[in-house]
């Protein structure tokens, strides 16, 4: 899942996904998120930063939240999900 530039370099995508409570801190009036809180953000930043390129890394609490969804469910285009 590379992307080309237009100066024709690969660009790897990778992905962190975690789950948690966040606190958004919003500007006055602008409607538009200031910052964000929590120890969630963290997390997730730090699972960003682990996959290789073209990867996409689960924390347990979002792998075990996504099983539980899929549970039961034959999906034929995924590979086999790991632990």
């Amino acid at each position: 899942m590379s992307l080309l530039t237009s100066a024709a370099t690969a660009l790897q995508n990778r992905i962190g996904i975690h789950s948690g409570e966040v606190v958004i801190e919003e500007r006055d009036g602008a409607g538009r998120p200031r910052d964000l809180y929590g120890s969630q953000v963290d997390i997730a930043a730090r699972t960003m930063s682990l996959p290789s390129a073209d990867q996409v890394l689960l924390t347990r609490a979002a792998f075990d939240d996504a099983r539980q969804v899929r549970k039961g469910e034959d999906v034929e285009s995924l590979n086999r999900l790991q632990d």
